[in-house]
């Protein structure tokens, strides 16, 4: 067992494609919502970019416009992060079918932020610890918390 996303079923398809596999939820404590990372993709331009107008036409097309995300969704085999896509109204490729159900229940997102790889290092390094003992798992994420928003502050600094 382990949690993926929707991202990884290409992957399955290209290197494994005999292997059968279930989909479902994540597991949530008793009374607890679940909680999934499905849904969206992130770009970005960076720091020195030629042609930044460009880039950011580039985004608002593939991130909030009708034509844009169900494109990309059908390229990449992944929901886009703009509810009012039309990418929703069609029949959804492949296995997405069995994501969407996750997609409308799912409660929480993950957060916008420019430290976002940092953090996804950082939870990563962190669950390992609480899972295997070397940390409570309160102190586990109050490290993250200390460690990611430390690195925020310095982007932010930086501009």
């Amino acid at each position: 067992m382990q949690p993926m996303g929707p991202w990884e079923i290409n992957a399955i398809k290209q290197f494994n494609p005999s292997m059968q596999y279930g989909i479902t939820t994540m597991p949530a404590y008793k009374t607890l919502p679940s909680s999934s990372w499905v849904g969206g993709w992130c770009v970005g331009i960076p720091k020195g970019a030629k042609n930044p107008a460009a880039a950011w036409e580039f985004i608002r097309w593939i991130c909030a416009s009708n034509d844009g995300t169900t494109k990309a969704g059908a390229a990449v085999s992944d929901f886009p992060g703009y509810k009012s896509s039309s990418f929703f109204k069609g029949k959804l490729p492949g296995a997405l079918e069995q994501f969407y159900p996750i997609l409308q229940s799912t409660q929480h997102h993950r957060p916008v932020t420019p430290a976002e790889d940092y953090y996804m290092g950082q939870l990563d390094t962190e669950v390992g610890n609480a899972l295997y003992g070397k940390k409570t798992p309160q102190q586990a994420l109050t490290d993250c918390t200390k460690n990611v928003q430390s690195y925020l502050n310095g982007l932010l600094k930086k501009g």
